[in-house]
């Protein structure tokens, strides 16, 4: 099930956005956020915002025990259905050119690769924008 973020789950999804990033989330009270939870535990966490004709992935992580659980699939599901309440025609992110996982599971729910940010990271790494029409 998805449900809202409550601030009483930051510490938990802390540790998840550590475990998935290199680099961690600061602003938790900025977007909007929403968590899977199964039996009152937290298995993932997706952070978007809405903005004008699209919703723009920011995060979305799942904890390292519940992967290949259908955890990434659920949230996405929500915010897609978040995009056709609100009729928006976008879902855009950004994914880290390294990250491998993360462009597979994009791609096998239909978002197509994008422009590629050159040297988005302080490190030099790049970032791959990935789009998805909402029909």
């Amino acid at each position: 099930m998805i449900y809202q973020y409550d601030p009483t789950m930051r510490w938990f999804l802390q540790d998840i956005d550590a475990k998935s990033f290199e680099w961690p989330w600061e602003n938790w009270d900025k977007y909007v956020i929403k968590v899977s939870m199964k039996e009152q535990v937290i298995r993932g966490f997706s952070i978007f915002q809405i903005v004008p004709n699209s919703v723009l992935i920011l995060r979305l992580a799942t904890h390292y025990h519940c992967r290949n659980e259908g955890v990434g699939s659920e949230l996405l599901a929500d915010i897609e259905a978040v995009a056709v309440r609100h009729q928006l025609q976008l879902i855009c992110t950004m994914v880290h050119e390294c990250n491998d996982l993360g462009i597979q599971f994009l791609c096998r729910r239909g978002f197509r690769a994008g422009k590629v940010n050159r040297e988005f990271f302080s490190d030099g790494r790049d970032t791959i924008n990935f789009y998805k029409s909402i029909e």
